[in-house]
């Protein structure tokens, strides 16, 4: 599907999602008015309670309906307050006033170090609320996949492996070498473990700190943006138990087209003849390997993925426990989930029990302590996804020889080019870690000054890692060789095995002082921040290989001491980094029209040398609601509310380890004499002068509410400039090194973000609604090392490293193509050699020559052109359909979103049609010329990668929910009752000859992306 048709089903879509936001407003009779303003209400929805019976108000609040004497009618308007009206013979004409339900600005969102209203915000701050959504009824192995979509700016990737953790980033790329991976804070404390270790039905709430002003208060941790997660808490007096059971499967999202035993053939015929082979040669006992031509006469035909790649199950059990009153709030939870990945041997399994608890102890003392543990295990090497799709289809699964039928063979194809992809399932391995955390808080409101208060919030955390990996000697063994099979000792020498174990102890304290008072019109939040934490990691490794002396390796890992003295070692390592910070913040508000807000932060980070341990980093931002203005709510009736939003920030970016600014000492060896000595010796140079990358943004912003909250969004734009990057610059080569570590480049970042929502139809048994999301980034390299090699008066670019002053990063740097050399271009060749059948350039130089010098230029960007996306929910009476389409453009002037695809258009990248299989697909001969893929010998000589656009229209998301009526349950202990199926990534649209398009992966580079399809149920007691 190409760009403008998925453009045309986006327009489609949004434009039957407006339509019908405008559908109710049917004449009828009676008087609907807004009780603050007098106005009519259009489309109010009038219904007798308890039936069917109901109209929706005339274009001036008018209606009518037939209803018996004492009935009541209940009217809703979306915005508003539901209200209920007894009907007596004495009306002879109703008059409804409605008042505005402001709950929707009135929700608290997370700001970092405390909560606000979003009416209050002045910064850009992106919020979801996933506890009771549509979206947890979804397949979410991750807290990512609850998000991914739904929030303008934040990029999120997708898993390929079962317990994966999906790539993501906030509002693109600001550094070049140091991370661009946001905070994440859960319940107010820095997490520093994986996402996979949170369960998803344990969030309430997820907010994004997206521009600078916002993401400030944390300082250096917050250049790439912050991620603050709410977790949920007791609801009710009465204990809430909540059970939930998901089952489902996983199957790849799409799976190459591979020549078919017969294509196979006709592929290694051609081969042969295009390097000259003799009819002879091309007989299929000549062309087939002995083990080949073999399989080929008893018809033992292999499709290897199909070996390697199936259908994985996955089961997730949810039992949490929690209720509270005024005095005591408490909730307890665990899950086990247990996912195979779609590739043999990949599976993830987790156990975690979290529990919170919170007591407000006087009216002005509250404590609270939560504890979890994680218990994560993914032991086992997957197969291989390379030879999956390479290995040709005549071959052996298992060993020929009498006797050992049942054993694997590990040359399938009688030569030990090619390997058994699933070989290496056979190794041990060993992956599990635990995490156990901790936080405890006391808020103390002092009582003799109104508004103010003092949080002190501590967490301690460990996280235990434990890997080991053993290949024995029956994992070197030659299957084809029978002696091999009876006798693998000779391999004893090869056999080797590593054990390690990691640790990581941390700790988090702070202190926050705030003030939070409505004097008359003036509203004031000040907050004081003293924070310190501490991570101390340690790691620890064994390794053996040569178990000849022992003779045996039966006891595996759990015996490398057997191993050759020799060949033995021990590698032990610790790190400690330290952090610490100081803040103030203050946010003002005057008759809820205009606000302001300020912060300012000092940081402390240990992995920066003396007189570069600190840096200060500040924000400004200020908003105006102009609906709240009077001129405006007597003049703009239909839009309810209005803010401008601009801010300034400036953060930073540690860019550093806990010691990258010590010289780097390096280890090596020598022979003297009949002895090995060890050496030690310095491998870089030190600059005790690193220091921040820092990052100055502005943000501006309209935040809107319009026809009584049907409609309602945000716009945003943004442009960051991050300084002092972290590179490596070249130094003259006296000094011993050719380059040190650096604050030394700039790159500019800006784009534009947009969120729609509207409340399409909402009436007593339907209700509509539809988000629509859309965003774009581009970024530009400013300046690199600040070189002028060639003397032209311009800074040199980076060639080597694909990164060019004034161009954006993510650059992809190459040759031209301009098709295949066909028979007739005889002038080209004449010109630029070549034969028919390779690849043809473009001589961008007209110099008569293709080469590196001058004939590559820059021909598209990694990164997307822009990301859209739309949901929609459906409920009808007891149904609830939810369903959301994300789309990733590429194209543009610029060529956005391009990956290199060799593998589907090089036959010979894995040596297709020698030792390997390939595609299904059309390759250059004589008889059938192609212009897009070269013949089957090509040697490739230019190295080219054949770049492809990857974007793509997915149905990434969808679940069809029944919640049983609680009427029926109201004789039973259930309180409630829900059935769902689901999916993710149900449909993919693209063109891209590849594993997935999300990825940008070639086949046999990586493993496919994940299709979840599950069925679930809900029981709340």
């Amino acid at each position: 599907m190409d760009q403008n048709k998925r453009f045309w089903i986006f327009s489609l879509l949004c434009a039957l999602s407006v339509t019908f936001m405008f559908a109710q407003n049917i004449s009828v009779k009676g008087y609907v008015f807004d009780k603050g303003t007098g106005d009519p209400l259009i489309g109010a929805s009038v219904i007798q309670k308890g039936t069917q019976n109901g109209v929706v108000s005339d274009v001036d609040g008018n209606f009518v309906i037939n209803i018996p004497i004492n009935g009541t009618l209940v009217v809703h308007y979306i915005g508003y307050n539901s209200k209920e009206v007894q009907v007596t013979s004495a009306m002879k004409k109703l008059k409804i006033g409605m008042e505005e339900n402001s709950q929707i600005l009135d929700e608290v969102v997370a700001i970092g170090y405390g909560s606000a209203k979003k009416k209050d915000l002045t910064g850009s701050i992106a919020s979801i609320r996933l506890e009771d959504s549509p979206r947890m009824s979804l397949p979410n192995m991750n807290v990512l996949d609850a998000l991914k979509g739904q929030l303008p700016g934040l990029d999120i990737g997708t898993a390929t492996n079962a317990g994966g953790n999906p790539s993501f980033n906030i509002r693109g790329q600001n550094s070049i070498k140091a991370s661009n991976n946001p905070l994440i804070v859960v319940d107010g404390v820095v997490h520093l473990g994986s996402w996979n270790e949170l369960n998803p039905s344990d969030i309430a709430s997820v907010d994004v700190l997206k521009d600078a002003s916002s993401a400030a208060v944390y300082g250096s941790r917050a250049a790439n943006g912050v991620i603050l997660v709410t977790t949920k808490r007791g609801k009710s007096e009465k204990p809430t138990i909540r059970f939930g059971a998901t089952v489902g499967f996983q199957t790849p999202t799409t799976r190459p087209d591979m020549l078919s035993p017969e294509g196979y053939l006709q592929l290694k015929k051609d081969l042969r003849r295009m390097n000259g082979a003799s009819e002879a040669d091309l007989e299929l006992q000549n062309l087939l390997t002995p083990y080949e031509y073999s399989a080929y006469q008893e018809g033992n035909i292999i499709d290897w993925y199909d070996e390697c790649v199936s259908m994985g199950l996955s089961q997730d059990y949810q039992l949490s426990i929690s209720g509270g009153t005024d005095k005591l709030n408490y909730y307890v939870s665990g899950q086990f989930l247990d996912q195979d990945g779609i590739m043999y041997n990949d599976q993830f399994k987790k156990f975690s029990v979290t529990s919170k608890i919170e007591s407000q102890v006087t009216d002005w003392l509250k404590v609270g302590l939560k504890l979890s543990v994680v218990n994560k295990n993914a032991d086992g090497k997957e197969a291989d996804m390379r030879n999956a799709v390479n290995n040709t289809p005549y071959g052996y699964k298992y060993v020929r020889f009498e006797g050992f039928e049942h054993e694997m063979e590990r040359s399938p194809q009688g030569h030990q080019t090619t390997i058994n992809p699933l070989w290496q399932t056979r190794q041990f391995n060993e992956d599990r870690n635990q995490n156990y955390n901790s936080v405890t808080f006391a808020r103390v409101d002092l009582p003799w000054i109104k508004g103010l208060s003092y949080t002190f919030n501590f967490s301690l955390n460990r996280w235990e890692g434990h890997g080991a990996n053993f290949q024995d000697e029956r994992y070197f063994m030659n299957t084809l060789d029978e002696k091999d099979l009876y006798d693998q000792t000779k391999y004893l020498v090869d056999a080797n095995g590593s054990k390690s174990h990691s640790t990581r102890t941390d700790w988090f304290m702070n202190h926050l002082i705030n003030f939070n008072r409505t004097l008359g019109d003036h509203s004031v939040d000040l907050t004081l921040l003293a924070e310190r934490q501490r991570a101390t990691t340690t790691k620890s490794e064994l390794s053996a290989k040569d178990f000849k002396a022992a003779g045996s390796t039966v006891l595996g890992i759990h015996s490398l001491e057997l191993g050759n003295p020799a060949k033995r070692g021990i590698n032990t390592d610790k790190t400690v980094l330290s952090q610490l910070a100081y803040m103030a913040r203050a946010n003002y508000a005057y008759k809820q029209r205009y606000h302001a807000s300020a912060s300012i932060r000092r940081d402390g980070y240990s992995g920066f040398a003396d007189g570069n341990k600190y840096g200060d980093f500040f924000s400004l931002a200020g908003a105006w609601t102009v609906s709240n203005e009077a001129f405006f709510r007597d003049h703009v009736k239909l839009i309810n509310y209005l803010k401008f939003r601009l801010s300034y920030g400036e953060n930073g970016n540690p860019s550093v380890g806990s010691y990258s600014t010590f010289s780097k000492m390096g280890s090596g060896s020598y022979l003297f004499g009949q002895e090995t000595a060890n050496t030690s010796a310095s491998s870089g140079l030190a600059n005790k002068a690193l220091s921040w990358e820092k990052t100055g943004a502005w943000n501006v912003g309209v935040d809107f509410s319009m026809f009584n909250d049907r409609l309602s969004g945000n716009i945003d734009y943004y442009s960051s400039r991050t300084v002092d990057l972290l590179l490596n610059r070249a130094i003259p080569v006296m000094n011993g090194f050719q380059n040190v570590s650096d604050n030394i480049g700039e790159v500019k970042n800006w784009g534009f973000e947009f969120s729609l929502r509207s409340r399409n139809i909402e009436t007593k048994d339907f209700s509509w609604s539809t988000g629509l999301n859309f965003w774009m980034n581009r970024n530009k390299v400013v300046s690199l090392y600040g070189l002028d090699g060639d003397g032209d008066g311009v800074e040199d670019d980076d060639i080597a490293n694909n990164l060019f002053i004034g161009k954006s990063l993510g650059a992809v740097y190459t040759y031209v193509f301009d098709g295949i050399i066909q028979e007739d271009d005889l002038e080209y060749m004449a010109i630029y050699g070549g034969n028919p059948g390779d690849v043809k350039f473009k001589d961008l130089n007209n110099d008569g020559k293709i080469d590196a010098n001058g004939d590559r230029k820059i021909v598209g960007y990694s990164k997307p052109n822009f990301t859209m996306t739309m949901s929609n929910t459906l409920t009808y009476k007891n149904f609830e359909l939810y369903f959301l389409l994300n789309w990733i453009s590429g194209g543009g002037k610029n060529n956005y979103y391009i990956a290199d695809n060799i593998y589907a258009n090089y036959v010979g990248t894995f040596g297709g049609g020698g030792t390997a299989n390939w595609l299904n697909k059309e390759y250059w001969m004589p008889e059938h010329p192609s212009n897009k893929v070269p013949r089957p010998n090509y040697t490739n000589p230019y190295q080219y990668k054949f770049p492809q656009r990857h974007d793509f229209l997915r149905l990434q998301d969808l679940s069809l929910a029944y919640r049983f009526d609680e009427k029926l349950l109201s004789k039973t202990p259930v309180r409630s009752l829900k059935f769902y199926v689901a999916a993710k990534n149900l449909l993919t649209f693209t063109s891209w000859e590849g594993i997935d398009p999300e990825t940008g992966t070639a086949y046999a580079h990586g493993n496919p992306a994940l299709r979840n399809i599950t069925m679930g149920v809900e029981v709340t007691f």
